[in-house]
């Protein structure tokens, strides 16, 4: 668990090095503030010292009874006349300075804090969100624990949806509700994102959205599914053949298998992250079908499903390596428009003497 002095010590360091400092942080989105105090609410506001030395979690009554359960390392004060009890806050640290998420909170909001506040210099820049990213890169042992459960958790389910539900007549949204059903109960809290089932050409969409389409002989399905475990997200991506896989097709499905088993090799504690992404990239291209993959071959997962890093070709990041305890996807993909398309998607976890892919589903293309 991380204590509180660590986002005080976070955000002195991060000031220092661009020559400034805040005296607080004040973090307003839902997923950060479970970072940091690991309550599960929303419509919250946390205020941190930049020594460590005080936390406040804000919240209504509607959230107040949980956030005393769950909230660690901070004072939970229920919201009453939010704009007097920051006042008195600030007045009795004596904060002059604060920095916000100015990825997350809302142009209004960020007006009525400086017309609240006149007297106190807000720092409007992204540090405080492009750090909180970095911090949450590098996981602890918990974290990966989470991240791998809800593996297991998105597996089993999975599993289940193959072996009792897949069958002729079926609907995309059906099949996508179905999984839901099963990771609720395995133990998930919610999906981590918007299942993705794909049927045919549809599935020529690198994420599509499942529709009434029905399930006919003779059709690919795509499946891009991840659970959420006590905030943390899986993620993967598998194929399926109902019916009689095409030749054109097995031969794309073994390409696609091909680059993504190239990309792994590569992840290594300090690769490169377009090293990475070439190994796939550039085999996809060798085989006549560089047009048809269009997206980067990987992205970090924790409390999001799309998290730093990205395993592109042009990685614009900080660090553009791979990094102790990242836990990143490997996910290449041939998309051909009116026909169908196949990705397959792993997830890897690094430290630095060793290699983890989370994922055990086979990557046997599954004929139904």
């Amino acid at each position: 668990m991380k204590d509180a002095p660590y986002v005080g010590n976070y955000v002195h360091s991060l000031y220092d090095k661009c020559y400034k400092y805040v005296d607080c942080i004040i973090l307003t989105s839902d997923t950060n503030i479970r970072y940091f105090t690991e309550a599960n609410i929303s419509e919250a506001i946390f205020v941190a010292a930049r020594t460590g030395a005080w936390c406040y979690l804000f919240v209504d009554s509607r959230y107040y009874e949980d956030a005393c359960r769950e909230a660690m390392n901070c004072e939970v004060v229920l919201r009453k006349n939010i704009k007097k009890q920051l006042s008195e806050c600030f007045e009795k640290h004596g904060v002059t300075r604060i920095g916000i998420e100015a990825e997350h909170l809302t142009v209004s909001k960020f007006v009525d804090l400086k017309m609240n506040f006149p007297k106190i210099e807000i720092l409007d820049s992204n540090f405080v969100s492009s750090g909180i990213e970095v911090i949450r890169t590098n996981k602890t042992d918990s974290e990966l624990n989470k991240i791998h459960k809800a593996q297991l958790i998105s597996e089993q389910a999975l599993d289940s949806l193959i072996k009792n539900d897949i069958r002729e007549g079926v609907s995309e949204r059906y099949l996508a509700a179905k999984y839901y059903e099963y990771i609720s109960r395995f133990g998930a809290e919610k999906t981590a994102f918007d299942t993705i089932v794909l049927f045919g050409s549809n599935s020529s969409k690198p994420h599509g959205v499942p529709s009434n389409r029905t399930l006919k002989k003779g059709t690919n399905i795509l499946i891009d599914c991840g659970a959420k475990y006590y905030g943390y997200c899986s993620d993967m991506t598998r194929n399926i053949f109902f019916g009689t896989p095409t030749d054109k097709y097995l031969n794309v499905y073994n390409i696609v298998l091909e680059a993504q088993k190239r990309a792994i090799e590569k992840v290594a504690f300090e690769a490169r992250l377009e090293d990475i992404d070439a190994a796939a990239r550039d085999y996809i291209k060798e085989q006549g079908y560089g047009d048809k993959f269009g997206h980067a071959t990987g992205h970090g997962v924790g409390m999001d499903i799309h998290e730093y890093p990205s395993i592109a070709p042009q990685e614009p990041c900080v660090h553009p390596i791979i990094e102790d305890r990242m836990v990143v996807t490997i996910e290449p993909g041939i998309y051909l428009p009116g026909n169908f398309g196949v990705r397959i998607e792993d997830l890897i976890a690094v430290k630095k003497d060793k290699v983890y892919n989370l994922t055990n589903f086979s990557k046997e293309l599954i004929v139904l």
